[in-house]
């Protein structure tokens, strides 16, 4: 802390002797020093300092508005964040140089992929892919951002091809980091296709390269996403020694945000195991660590988790006002795919209730936010749940149409056999063919 606290105060001196370039360059090194702790306020107050400052070049002026769009995009302001990298992408523009415009689009892309704007954010990331070709330039980073895009749009074949192009540059660069980094990305696009044995090696290979070379920030995200896999598998004790070892981790280089993310993990594990009161604790200390951080995104976030909690205790009244803080806090900042989510967690407490015509409109209104990001593997599990409104209305012909949908959506996106939503058809179907009109849940 005490390197930086003294980029803090190189940076406000810069700014009161009206020393751009110094204001800049420190205003860079504070960002890469709370990247991954915050508090995001102190970049972002900064930042708004140092962008004041009349005579700054336009190439300065562009690498200062990049890390105050950095810092509002991991405080989840995201319409701000387009906003100040959209400047960023101007000035750069306006002293002709490429070098940072490439570096710009990037973190423009993934301000708009996180509000939804897949195609705006794609064609950012395909711009400064170009850039850098035509440098004779390779851009492992851009590439990882494509990836993500493509497969949050259920492209996975191509997100595999590009996770792997990426992959490829790293390692021929020896850039061992970003091999890690690739690794893990690529493990998730497996175990989200149900390929876990696939899965598995990525992120083993991930940490095997983190601990070679003392990466305890990314060993603990591998880490943790190892023991979400272990715990899809059933291996619930090997899962939960290591979201603990993950935490301690992420305690221990200060991520904040990860340390919330592992309890929120721990707290799921609890609730599936009737342990309330523990998942209650572990979430709570969570949406601290939102509040103070100032992340409003991961907040609704936790807060969704809340309610759920609330709902598994039978508390429906206090699980449909966490739900509907969570999604007031998910349209603040503008997260459609957690607004969809968050629906339907609410059309399914209606549905539980047997208040089915609320149920039907909170379904349809997701459904219209997720399609409109073509955010499918969140459209498959809300299909399921029009399957069980459809059974509960008791029109089983609109419930065979719609898990028909479901199941084209499956295969569409290339499905493993034994992933969950296979599992959650196949009860469905079984359901149909039976007679019943309810599924166990």
């Amino acid at each position: 802390m005490l390197e930086l606290d003294n980029f803090v105060i190189a940076c406000r001196r810069a700014v009161a002797s009206g020393d751009g370039e110094t204001a800049v360059s420190t205003l860079r090194a504070v960002w890469e020093a709370i990247e991954t702790q915050g508090p995001f306020e102190l970049a972002i107050e900064l930042g708004a300092r140092v962008d004041a400052l009349a005579d700054l070049a336009p190439s300065s002026r562009a690498a200062a508005l990049t890390a105050l769009g950095r810092a509002h995009i991991s405080a989840g302001r995201l319409e701000r964040a387009s906003t100040l990298l959209e400047r960023a992408l101007k000035m750069a523009r306006v002293a002709n140089d490429v070098g940072r415009e490439a570096e710009v689009l990037p973190r423009l892309a993934s301000a708009e992929r996180h509000q939804g704007r897949m195609a705006a954010a794609r064609g950012h990331v395909e711009r400064a892919l170009a850039l850098r070709s035509a440098r004779g330039e390779d851009d492992g980073d851009a590439l990882l951002q494509l990836g993500v895009l493509q497969r949050q749009t259920g492209a996975m074949a191509d997100a595999r091809a590009t996770y792997e192009r990426a992959l490829a540059i790293d390692r021929a660069v020896g850039d061992v980091n970003a091999e890690s980094t690739v690794l893990n990305s690529l493990a998730i696009l497996h175990a989200e296709q149900g390929r876990l044995d696939d899965a598995r090696a990525h992120f083993e290979s991930s940490l095997a390269l983190c601990d070679g070379i003392g990466d305890s920030r990314q060993a603990g995200l591998a880490l943790g996403n190892l023991a979400a896999l272990n715990v899809d598998e059933g291996h619930i004790e090997l899962g939960r020694s290591q979201f603990e070892a993950a935490l301690a981790i992420h305690r221990d280089t200060g991520e904040r945000i990860e340390e919330g993310t592992r309890l929120m993990n721990l707290a799921n594990m609890d609730r599936s195991l009737g342990r309330f009161d523990e998942a209650g604790r572990k979430l709570v200390a969570a949406l601290a660590i939102a509040r103070e951080v100032g992340n409003p995104r991961i907040e609704g976030v936790v807060l969704e988790s809340l309610g759920a909690l609330e709902h598994d205790e039978g508390h429906s009244d206090l699980a449909l006002a966490r739900y509907e803080e969570a999604l007031a806090l998910h349209r603040a900042v503008d997260n459609p795919r957690s607004q969809g989510t968050v629906l339907c967690r609410l059309g399914e407490l209606h549905l539980g209730a047997g208040r089915l015509d609320d149920a039907r409109a909170l379904f349809a209104q997701a459904e219209a936010g997720l399609r409109a990001i073509d955010a499918r593997p969140n459209i498959i599990a809300l299909l399921c749940l029009r399957v069980r409104l459809e059974l509960a209305c008791g029109d089983r012909a609109k419930a065979q149409a719609v898990l028909d949908e479901a199941m084209h959506d499956a295969e569409a996106l290339r499905l493993d056999p034994q992933a969950q939503d296979w599992t959650e058809i196949a009860a469905l179907r079984a359901a149909l063919q039976s007679g019943e009109n309810e599924v166990a849940k």
